[in-house]
């Protein structure tokens, strides 16, 4: 049952218990059944979203990505807030270039084109380590 899995994660995200509450998220995931994952996985995500080392919350997205990876849009909002800019670059450019890829949040990929222009114009002191290439990007 994902609901007392969901509570007792609750009762250990109120304890402030990092490590056992990821722990208990990583157990509830392996206990339930695919079908019931995305109801564990939200609650994952935005406890994830609310730590101060952004580090997990970036390991659990990438988890979450491999089965839902529509959830992509959310992943880069999530690194353009936290100031991860190269690795929200990076995952722009996997969108642009994946043609099977269809927003749900209704952005075309001029839009993702407009983002991506507009993270290396606001911050190019931050994007030191990444470069566009024609390997990269396919135009």
């Amino acid at each position: 049952m994902p609901r007392i899995w969901l509570d007792y994660c609750q009762f250990l995200i109120e304890q402030k218990l990092i490590t056992k509450t990821r722990h208990c998220f990583d157990l509830a995931l392996k206990s339930l059944p695919v079908t019931q994952h995305d109801k564990i996985w939200e609650v994952y995500i935005k406890w994830a979203e609310s730590l101060p080392l952004s580090q997990t919350a970036i390991l659990v997205y990438k988890r979450y990505l491999r089965l839902n990876p529509d959830a992509r849009e959310d992943f880069i909002n999530y690194l353009i807030s936290i100031k991860k800019f190269d690795e929200a670059m990076t995952n722009i450019i996997d969108i642009l270039n994946d043609t099977l890829f269809h927003s749900k949040k209704g952005k075309s990929k001029f839009e993702l084109w407009l983002l991506l222009c507009e993270i290396i114009s606001k911050y190019p002191d931050k994007v030191v380590s990444f470069i566009i290439n024609k390997e990269k990007l396919r135009l």
